[in-house]
């Protein structure tokens, strides 16, 4: 019984010992975002007790395609980070960020995240607040001779139609560099890339080539 009254001693001594050395803080200055214990709570070693986000810096990641990753320039240790403009979803409230870094793998989609950061996003007005909904913006590579186009006018079969000279039909394949909400962007056959070109802004599938037409022009051509 002695035995077992000096080892509990020993474990005493050694548990206060362990707690005068104990203090938990941030590695940075944060927010606290959600609290895990409460007082009277045990702990240990590896417990996790809340979350934080910093306030330093914020962090989004923006998962790109590989076809979206094509149109971007890519920085390097030469070059300073391109800006990104990040809009509010509800609110429209605009802030820029910096590209931080490109993540050099693939996540379960299959796409490549880039890291933006905004720093001190709780001293900026109005404040950028984590968990806010957002569209980034980024100015992508310059890309010559290309048509901007109404999602319309690519037909179910992948063509491009257009009114000739003579007022018949004709078309090409193509296929999209990128597009957006409001268009997309193709690049015609080369015979094409000079001049003005009427472009059938809504094909029908009934559409043959050499078909006799007579063109109106869109409102909003």
């Amino acid at each position: 019984a002695q035995a077992d009254v000096s080892q509990a001693q020993l474990a005493l001594a050694s548990a206060q010992h362990d707690l005068a050395d104990t203090e938990v803080i941030a590695p940075f200055n944060a927010l606290v975002v959600s609290r895990d214990i409460s007082p009277g709570s045990y702990l240990q070693a590896g417990t996790v007790i809340g979350t934080l986000y910093s306030t330093d810096r914020i962090e989004i990641a923006i998962a790109l395609s590989a076809s979206d990753w094509e149109h971007l320039p890519l920085p390097d240790a030469s070059d300073s980070s391109p800006p990104v403009t990040l809009t509010s979803v509800e609110k429209g409230h605009q802030w820029v960020g910096h590209v931080l870094r490109i993540e050099q793998h693939l996540d379960d989609d299959r796409q490549r995240s880039m890291i933006v950061a905004v720093d001190r996003p709780l001293n900026l007005r109005p404040a950028l607040l984590p968990g806010t909904f957002l569209e980034a913006s980024i100015e992508g590579n310059s890309v010559d001779g290309l048509w901007r186009l109404p999602s319309a006018a690519l037909s179910q079969s992948g063509d491009i139609w257009y009114v000739q000279d003579d007022n018949t039909l004709a078309r090409f394949a193509a296929t999209p560099t990128f597009s957006d909400s409001n268009a997309i962007y193709v690049r015609p056959p080369q015979k094409l890339g000079e001049g003005v070109q009427r472009v059938v802004a809504q094909p029908l599938s009934s559409y043959l080539p050499g078909m006799k037409v007579t063109p109106v022009e869109a409102e909003d051509a």
